[in-house]
């Protein structure tokens, strides 16, 4: 072999080394992003496991306790409908749905749908829990009134919290 062809070789060689060592830093910065991207994502699973407990925690009881008390002798609970949607509490003249406080807006739609689907008076029985939350009782009827909704509201409270 000629000098020419040593240091060609070298260069090579060199080159290789170059383009290994290159590639073994890209490929510890990719497993640094990797581990970066599997911590996330462990942390977004705890994050999405917890929260719901912690917003559950805030509640006094369970809205089936409140739907159970309040329908007891009144009617039927967990009624399925035909499309399988369910009505919290069916009596005689209303199909009912019990709602948290703050969700009374979301409780309008529901129990409008199911005194339809039953032919039923649509009702609501708004859980107050906190002596903050009568302020949603007053939103609630604010919009029962003005549209004229065909709607009957009822409110059901832990003790000492006065409507």
């Amino acid at each position: 072999m000629t000098n020419k062809e040593v240091m060609v070789w070298l260069k090579k060689i060199m080159e290789w080394n170059l383009i290994s060592l290159c590639c073994s830093w890209h490929r510890k910065r990719n497993e640094l992003k990797f581990r970066r991207a599997v911590h996330l994502l462990i942390g977004f699973i705890m994050l999405l496991f917890f929260l719901p407990n912690t917003v559950a925690a805030k509640r006094t009881h369970h809205e089936k306790w409140y739907i159970d008390k309040w329908c007891a002798g009144r009617g039927q609970t967990e009624v399925v409908l035909y499309d399988n949607t369910r009505c919290d509490c069916v009596t005689d003249s209303h199909a009912v749905e019990a709602d948290f406080a703050n969700k009374f807006f979301e409780a309008i739609g529901q129990s409008l749908y199911y005194g339809l689907q039953t032919g039923k008076r649509s009702g609501i029985l708004l859980i107050i829990e906190h002596p903050e939350d009568r302020k949603y009782w007053f939103m609630l009827n604010s919009v029962i009134l003005h549209y004229d909704l065909p709607i009957d509201a009822w409110a059901i409270s832990t003790g000492g919290v006065k409507i």
